[in-house]
């Protein structure tokens, strides 16, 4: 092991200490906001009352409007003069039939602000709405009410309880957002190099896996805040929360107690956290970039965010919204202990989402709801909106950082993996479904570290056990990671025969059955929450999988004899390799092409982007041209720029891996059988798709000082095409 300097010493405690000030300064600066000297002035004598409004000294103003009308326009005046730094909130309650409320500005495009300022009504059609102003000369707001009459054309009803115009507080800000974000981050962090620290101290495994432990103590953690809010809500549904925080607390101390007491992390052994440093500022790195776009796009404060504003437009146009908003939803029932029906009730929330209510997501539902139970301890002001489970989704999303600087680290250079990741996060899709916290991505990072302990160290029975809470923990992310499973274990099932000894066989296959006797344990806390909470109607796989057919008996095994009697072995054969064939996209990059001395190079642009938000294998494409380039120019130019590298004497192993990752691809094409293109492209595993990526960054970066050059530029390329989307989006209504 490499000798720590007094400098390491000074670098690693550093970090320990950038951590703990990033974890505590936001709340600080939550506790001074809350001291903040706020006047409001009221606007409810500012309304246009020549409409229809109705003053009343109890509930507030009433508005009725039905039969043929759908909408009322409402001006909202200012007694004063209105800046940036204001902002107006609107209390209201709505009757059923109130579909949404919409605030335009005068002098702005109503297109800018469609997205940022509609509302959803979903809890009993009462809520609050808080916006700022852009234009310092609007001397009036216009307050749209939409409702949805029907045939029968019944009357719609608000109430507006309150209407007032206050300066913004430091917590209305952009730059609170980015500072949470990072508190939360760092706080995950922190947690992870303690659990971490004490699982390699106990699994005896080098500083070189140290990443991917980080990645094992935060679910660790996650996983132990999760059962002890249900614990407490199975016995004890009315005040559990304050057990629910000690035991957070002791537990935590503990960590803390036990961590120091090994030497993990104090000045006289500093090994883990100088393994860990690199991939730990990435992380910080990220979740800055990522709050940064999400509360830029729509100015809208923290509290007030609304999981209906990641709609198509934030996709880069790709699909609408909806497992963000089962997460949310979900999280919403665990958190407050109600039914799920209670939170998918309204009409216009099952037209959105697509679905009923479903099992997708529960796990990370019920993850984000024991978060949201545990900091609403601190503020309840943090915890009221969506903006706080974008934080909470994205730091989870973006442990994807772990896992792959920890396996491509052993292979390739420091600055080249840094460079690989920045890039691969980067990318249209990682980067959209990162604060989309669609967590296939981090069910990915989970398939890859456990990947690496059967890589690295199948020699030892501990590494098939560890893989397989890692592979199951994947499958808590997302179901359609089991997918991939069976190859998997078949694929390190005949390695360790080739390693070793056909002699070996029975320790082989004990080994295996190890391996997928602990995924399926692994998969206890997700079948757990799920059985207690939903009935098991196999909808999903009947979408993805029977080609989205509905049986009238729910009986599973009875929906499979249906389908095998309903297609026959060859049309089956055919329509899979018709999908494997389509998922290639050939047809969508000469449409693409086709277009290009048509469009501008702003619609160029955001084409590119959309197709590769949609169809994560054209991204391959770019980076396969480039390594094409580096290979072949050096038969006509043999200099120092395209003069090949020395490689690494184990990459032969890293490519037999890249061949696996390939064939989890084709499986999970083949194994489909659905109407939807876009579903049969995108529900591969992502643990196959980022490994390619990666593995592509990594060859080309490192092949040659040309290589380096072509990413360089590829990368400018890339951050050019995300300007140009963003620049389209971006509302800057909060004062940084």
């Amino acid at each position: 092991m490499k000798s720590i300097t007094s400098s390491n010493l000074l670098n690693d405690n550093s970090l320990l200490c950038l951590l703990l000030v990033l974890f505590f300064l936001p709340l600080v600066l939550l506790g001074f906001s809350h001291f903040q000297n706020v006047n409001e002035i009221s606007l409810l004598d500012q309304l246009n009352t020549s409409i229809g409004f109705v003053k009343s000294d109890k509930d507030g103003y009433h508005l009725s409007f039905g039969g043929s009308l759908k909408k009322v326009e409402v001006p909202i005046y200012f007694p004063i003069e209105v800046s940036q730094s204001h902002k107006i909130r609107i209390n209201y309650i709505g009757s059923k039939n109130l579909k949404a409320i919409k605030v335009v500005i005068p002098g702005v495009s109503e297109r800018s602000y469609r997205y940022r300022h509609l509302v959803r009504i979903i809890d009993r059609h009462s809520g609050s709405l808080t916006f700022g102003l852009n234009d310092t000369n609007a001397p009036y707001v216009t307050l749209a009410l939409y409702g949805d009459s029907g045939k029968k054309r019944p009357t719609i009803d608000i109430i507006i309880s309150s209407l007032s115009i206050s300066e913004r507080r430091f917590i209305d800000s952009n730059i609170y957002y980015i500072l949470l974000m990072l508190c939360v981050s760092s706080s995950l962090v922190f947690i992870g190099i303690l659990c971490g620290s004490l699982i390699q101290r106990y699994c005896h495994y080098n500083y070189n896996s140290s990443s991917l432990f980080i990645l094992f103590g935060i679910f660790s953690y996650s996983l132990i805040l999760l059962f002890a809010l249900l614990f407490f809500q199975w016995i004890s549904p009315i005040n559990y929360s304050q057990y629910f925080l000690f035991i957070v607390i002791i537990f935590t101390i503990l960590l803390i107690y036990y961590a120091y007491k090994f030497n993990l992390i104090s000045t006289n052994n500093n090994g883990f956290i100088a393994s860990i440093k690199t991939p730990v500022l990435i992380y910080l790195f990220f979740t800055t970039i990522v709050a940064f776009i999400v509360c830029c796009i729509d100015g809208i404060a923290l509290q007030e965010y609304y999981w209906t504003l990641i709609g198509k437009y934030r996709m880069f146009d790709g699909h609408r919204a909806h497992d963000n908003a089962f997460q949310y939803l979900n999280a919403l029932a665990i958190a407050e202990n109600k039914p799920f029906n209670y939170f998918y009730q309204a009409p216009q929330l099952i037209r959105h989402l697509m679905f009923g209510v479903e099992d997708r997501q529960v796990m990370m539902g019920a993850i984000l709801g024991a978060y949201r139970v545990l900091w609403a301890h601190i503020s309840i002001y943090l915890v009221k909106g969506y903006g706080f489970f974008i934080i909470i989704g994205s730091c989870f999303s973006l442990l994807i950082i772990f896992p792959l600087y920890g396996f491509f680290r052993i292979y390739y250079q420091r600055y080249i993996v840094v460079l690989a990741i920045t890039l691969l996060l980067m990318g249209t899709f990682v980067l959209g479904n990162i604060y989309y916290t669609w967590f296939k991505i981090l069910g990915g990072g989970c398939v890859i570290a456990g990947i690496y302990f059967l890589h690295f160290h199948s020699e030892y029975l501990k590494s098939w056990v560890i893989a397989g809470i890692f592979l199951g923990l994947a499958v808590n992310m997302h179901t359609g990671q089991a997918i991939v499973y069976p190859i998997i274990a078949i694929y390190f099932f005949y390695q360790y025969l080739s390693n070793y000894s056909t002699a070996s066989f029975i320790k082989a296959i004990t080994f295996t059955f190890t391996l997928t006797f602990v995924v399926v344990t692994a998969m206890l806390p997700w079948e757990i929450i799920k059985h207690y909470y939903f009935p098991n109607k196999s909808d999903l796989f009947r979408l993805h999988f029977l080609h989205g057919q509905s049986y009238s008996d729910s009986i599973f095994q009875t929906a499979i004899n249906f389908f095998s009697d309903r297609y026959t072995f060859s049309q089956q054969l055919s329509h899979r390799t018709e999908q494997l064939v389509k998922a290639l996209r050939f047809n969508d990059i000469q449409t693409w092409y086709s277009n290009i001395g048509v469009w501008n190079f702003k619609n160029y642009m955001l084409s590119w982007n959309k197709l590769q938000f949609r169809y994560i294998t054209i991204m391959v494409y770019p980076l396969l041209i480039m390594l094409l380039v580096t290979v072949y120019v050096r038969k006509f130019f043999d200099n120092a720029w395209t003069k090949r590298r020395e490689f690494n004497a184990e990459l032969p192993r890293l490519n037999s891996l890249l061949g696996l990752s390939i064939c989890c691809v084709v499986w999970g094409l083949l194994v489909m059988y659905t109407k939807s293109e876009t579903i049969s492209s995108s529900f591969v595993s992502q643990y196959a798709t980022l490994f390619i990526l990666m593995f592509l960054h990594c060859l080309i970066a490192s092949y040659s000082r040309l290589g380096l050059v072509l990413i360089i530029l590829y990368s400018c390329i890339s951050f050019t095409k995300l300007y140009v989307y963003f620049s389209k989006v971006l509302v800057f209504s909060s004062v940084l």
